[in-house]
C-alpha cells in the first residue's frame, strides 16, 4: 500500500498525538506545521574535519518523495561544506536529415526522442564531459537512504552555498521507490552533509556559524514534494493565481511515412508562423505559488566552534572526532582492561555521572540511528 494512503488514514491518529506535543511549537503562532525541516544547534572543535551537519524532518501528514533545498553558512571563514571535483558526462544523439552519398550534410538533435524511447534509431552519439564541484553527503541510516537520486552542489562554486536535491524515484510520478512515510517525529536524519571546520585561533570572539534555510515566499528555493509530484505547502487554496500561457512550436524533423507526426521540434517566440511545418500546441496553466508557513516551517541551526581547551562530547579517546572508534574505546575500557578515557566527562555521553555500556549504546544511537547528540557530564 502506498505511503501516501497510509498517511492519509493516519491523520486522525497523528492529530491525537499532536495534542501532546506542545514542546515542538516555538513561542509565537499557536499551530503545528505539517512539515518541519530542522537543523539542530551543535558544537565542533577547531580544525575538525568530516563534521556531519544532520538535516532532520518532522512530518505529520504527507509522504515526502522529493526535495530541493538551499543552505547557506553565515561565516565561511569558520566552517564550509565539503566539496570534491567531479566529472559530468552529457550524451547527445543525432539523426542525419540530409545525406550526400555516405556523407551526412545536416543532422538533428534527437536526444529527447532517444530518452523517451531507447529503441529510437539515431546515427551518432556525442559524449561531452565537464568538471564541477560537488558537495559530499552521507545517506547511511537516513530517511532518504535507497533513493534513486541525491546530489549536493555548491551554488556558483561557493562552498558555503549548498543546493541539495533528492528524488525517491527518477521517473516520477507515479513512484516505484516509496517516499518517506508519515508520521515522522524527527528521530532520524533526512540527510547528513559533511563540513570542515577551520583551525581558528582562540582570539576569535564570534565562534557561532548559523546555517540558514533559504526559502522565499514564492516556493523557488527550498521545497518538498509528495508522491504525486505536488509541492507541499505551496499553492494552497488561498495561495495561487492562474494564468494562461500559450506555447508555439515549429517542427524540425518529421517521422518519414507516418504522416503528420513530428519527433523533433523547437519552441518559437510567437505564432502562428506561415509555414507548413509550424503548429500550435497547448494552453498551459501557470500557477503563481506562495509558501504557506502554516504548512511548512523551516528551523535554522548553528555550529559553535569550541575553544582549543574544550572537549567534544562523545569523543571518548580525545582524538577530536566522534565515531565508531569512541564506541570501541569505551567497550575496551569497560570489559578488556583498556585505557581509561583521557577526559571521562566526554565519555559519559548520557550524563548520568558514570561510564557504562549505556554510554556506548547512546553513542551508537547517535552515530547510526539518528539519536540525540552526546552530552558531557559536568
Amino acid at each position: 500500500m502506498p505511503f501516501s494512503i497510509l498517511c492519509r488514514r493516519s491523520i486522525r491518529f497523528a492529530a491525537l498525538i499532536l495534542t501532546f506535543l506542545p514542546a515542538l511549537v516555538d513561542s509565537g503562532p499557536a499551530f503545528v506545521p505539517r512539515l518541519e525541516p530542522r537543523i539542530y544547534d551543535e558544537t565542533a572543535r577547531p580544525g575538525q574535519q568530516d563534521f556531519p551537519i544532520s538535516v532532520y524532518l518532522t512530518n505529520y501528514f504527507d509522504s515526502v518523495a522529493g526535495f530541493d533545498f538551499l543552505l547557506v553558512i553565515s561565516h565561511p571563514e569558520l566552517l564550509e561544506f565539503q566539496t570534491r571535483l567531479d566529472t559530468a558526462f552529457n550524451t547527445t544523439y543525432w539523426k542525419c536529415t540530409l545525406w550526400s552519398g555516405e556523407l551526412c550534410i545536416d543532422s538533428a538533435d534527437v536526444t529527447d526522442s532517444v530518452i523517451a524511447d531507447p529503441s529510437f534509431e539515431y546515427d551518432r552519439a556525442v559524449v561531452d564531459s565537464s568538471e564541477y564541484l560537488a558537495g559530499i553527503f552521507d545517506t547511511t541510516g537516513t530517511l532518504c537512504s535507497g533513493w534513486e537520486f541525491i546530489s549536493a552542489r555548491p551554488v556558483s562554486g561557493y562552498p558555503h552555498f549548498l543546493m541539495v536535491t533528492g528524488r525517491a524515484d527518477t521517473t516520477w510520478p507515479p513512484y516505484y521507490t516509496p517516499g518517506i512515510g508519515c508520521p515522522q517525529f524527527g528521530d532520524y536524519p533526512l540527510i547528513k552533509l559533511l563540513a570542515d571546520v577551520n583551525d581558528i585561533s582562540d582570539t576569535v570572539q564570534d565562534r557561532t556559524v548559523i546555517i540558514w534555510w533559504v526559502h522565499e515566499p514564492w516556493c523557488q528555493q527550498s521545497v518538498f514534494y509528495d508522491e504525486t509530484g505536488d509541492l507541499i505547502g505551496c499553492c494552497d487554496s488561498n495561495g495561487f493565481n492562474i494564468e494562461i500561457d500559450t506555447s508555439w512550436f515549429v517542427c524540425d524533423v518529421w517521422v518519414p511515412l507516418v504522416g503528420e507526426t513530428c519527433y523533433f521540434y523547437t519552441e518559437v517566440a510567437e505564432g502562428p508562423i506561415d509555414s507548413v511545418d509550424s503548429f500550435w500546441c497547448c494552453d498551459t496553466l501557470l500557477y503563481s505559488c506562495q509558501s504557506d508557513t502554516s504548512v511548512i516551517r523551516f528551523r535554522h541551526g548553528s555550529v559553535t566552534v569550541l575553544y582549543s581547551g574544550s572537549g567534544i562530547c562523545g569523543d571518548s579517546n580525545n582524538d577530536f572526532h566522534v565515531n565508531l572508534i569512541d564506541v570501541t574505546y569505551v567497550i575496551d575500557y569497560l570489559y578488556r582492561n583498556g585505557p581509561s578515557p583521557p577526559k571521562p566527562d566526554q565519555a559519559d555521553t548520557d550524563c548520568d555521572g558514570s561510564i557504562s555500556l549505556l554510554d556506548a549504546t547512546y553513542l551508537i544511537n547517535y552515530l547510526y540511528r539518528g539519536g540525540p547528540q552526546p552530552g558531557c557530564f559536568e
